[in-house]
């Protein structure tokens, strides 16, 4: 509920709202770390470099995290690649190197994630009249779909109305 109001609330970049967001990541509660990765829609500038570094940051020392929590260590990472789609950008070396070190994670949680995350990247960085889907026997971009707009959430694993 507290990082639901910081998102309501707090204006793009406000430090310390970043730090409560940053925490939220880490959490050991999954419905906390999936409400800090919807705020850092409207509070995390995209791009923001010291934010994608704390995001790697985080994700690196999942193990770290593990011990302190009790937790699997793989919700973090995969935490943490879904918020580096949420605020990665095509120009972030940093958030892309890590999303493809995590496509080749152990745990198929943190890859789909990545992968997701990827695509997040992907769409923003492509014209507004360009829809991404790909025929499967020649991995050929298209410029028309049957596109719903409804968006995948990987946690929830299920489509949601955007």
């Amino acid at each position: 509920a507290a990082i639901h109001a910081l998102k309501a609330l707090s204006p793009v970049g406000h430090y310390d709202t970043l730090l409560a967001i940053l925490d939220g990541i880490q959490d050991p509660e999954r419905e906390v770390r999936e409400a800090a990765i919807a705020a850092m829609e409207t509070v995390v500038e995209r791009g923001d470099e010291e934010v994608v570094a704390s995001l790697v940051a985080i994700k690196e020392n999942s193990k770290g995290w593990s011990r302190a929590s009790g937790r699997p260590d793989w919700e973090v990472r995969e935490a943490a690649c879904l918020a580096l789609g949420t605020v990665g950008t095509v120009d972030n070396d940093d958030a892309l190197g890590a999303l493809n070190k995590s496509l080749l994670d152990e745990k198929v949680q943190v890859q789909r994630a990545a992968t997701y995350a990827c695509g997040l990247i992907a769409e923003r960085a492509a014209p507004k009249d360009f829809v991404w889907t790909f025929n499967n026997a020649t991995a050929q971009p298209a410029r028309k779909s049957t596109h719903v707009h409804k968006r995948f959430h990987p946690m929830l694993r299920k489509w949601l109305p955007s």
